[in-house]
């Protein structure tokens, strides 16, 4: 197991957002629309270091199943999934908007197919909200949503209960065909 992170990106990332949120709070006149094109030269660098973190999160992700002899990628199938937390114009939308799922699959794809490793897709129902053991349901806590209680007690972080409920799907998927 290895969590992965391109967290100095995402700082870079994250302040250039923050430079045209400031932007627009001062250009924003009294019919509250911006012009077109608006601080275009900050996007273009936002969407430059989103690509740049997509590369380099599915360089670790690929080293990282060539040092273990991995033979396919499992990812959730995610295409056209659309958040749903944060209010509308929320800096919470907006980081949920700036995830690079999709980029990132493709990153892998394409580097995967050239080193002759598969890459996989399981339906993503579910697997955060069932426990990896099979007790059943987990309930997440109030104050710590990324950790959550199994039936049978034992206390988990969600995102590493939902990898093995993604793995163990594409195993099961694989035992049937």
């Amino acid at each position: 197991r290895k969590f992965l992170s391109g967290a100095a990106h995402i700082d870079r990332r994250d302040k250039a957002l923050i430079q045209i949120r400031q932007k627009a709070r001062r250009t924003r006149g009294r019919s509250g629309t911006l012009a077109k094109g608006f601080c275009r030269t900050l996007y273009q660098r936002a969407k430059g270091i989103n690509l740049q973190i997509a590369r380099s999160v599915a360089q670790q992700i690929l080293a990282f199943a060539q040092g273990h002899g991995v033979s396919c990628i499992v990812f959730e199938r995610l295409k056209g999934w659309r958040p749903k937390g944060g209010a509308e114009r929320s800096t919470l939308r907006q980081e949920f908007h700036g995830w690079l799922h999709r980029a990132l699959v493709k990153q892998v794809e394409a580097s995967a197919e050239e080193r002759h490793r598969g890459v996989s897709f399981v339906s993503a129902r579910g697997t955060s909200t069932w426990a990896y053991d099979g007790s059943g349901r987990v309930v997440r806590e109030k104050w710590n949503y990324g950790r959550c209680r199994f039936p049978s007690g034992k206390q988990y972080d969600t995102d590493l209960s939902a990898a093995q409920n993604i793995a163990a799907r594409y195993l099961l998927r694989r035992r049937r065909q």
